[in-house]
């Protein structure tokens, strides 16, 4: 996309949607998982894809901080925000109950999960459920410091937070 003020954008869609994840010529990134939850609400709001649109067409950090400071979702999502220039990123989360924890599955209720089948290493959603319960001790006090010893949790190895067994010479972003 080439918007009127030189702003130029690259990004991943669905049919009849806005974009959803991309980035832009002022190193401006957006990553967005929208979730499910029996906790989502109705409600009167700006919808998420307009959202993501004015924080795709930042032009700096601080405009992006200002979209989401005004944010008030009614359904579950987290977007994962960076900028090149300020080498910095908002990670916006919620579900309205707090803190919400994703380690490439998603800890749901029972009642909407997908019946993802336990494996020989962990019960279902071991990674979420650790995540949750590393990020609630000390929720209200997290730091960055905080986030990335969290990444690198082993308990549970090889299905642990940082799971990079078997990736030949790769390491997770944490490590």
């Amino acid at each position: 996309i080439d918007e009127e003020n030189g702003t130029k954008i690259v990004g991943i869609s669905e049919p009849a949607q806005l974009i959803r994840s991309g980035m832009n010529s002022y190193g401006i990134s957006l990553n967005c998982s929208t979730l499910l939850s029996y906790k989502d609400v109705r409600g009167v709001t700006i919808p998420t894809n307009f959202i993501r649109r004015r924080i795709i067409k930042a032009t700096n950090f601080d405009e992006e901080k200002k979209v989401i400071a005004g944010f008030h979702p009614c359904v579950s999502l987290n977007y994962v925000i960076t900028s090149a220039k300020d080498q910095d990123a908002i990670v916006y989360a919620t579900t309205n109950r707090g803190i919400i924890t994703q380690g490439n599955d998603i800890l749901a209720d029972p009642a909407i999960d997908r019946f993802v089948t336990e494996d020989k290493h962990h019960q279902r959603h071991f990674r979420g459920q650790r995540l949750q319960y590393l990020l609630q001790k000390k929720q209200g006090e997290i730091t960055k410091e905080y986030l990335q010893e969290c990444l690198r949790d082993h308990y549970g190895y090889p299905a642990s937070v940082c799971n990079h067994a078997g990736d030949e010479g790769l390491q997770t972003i944490a490590s």
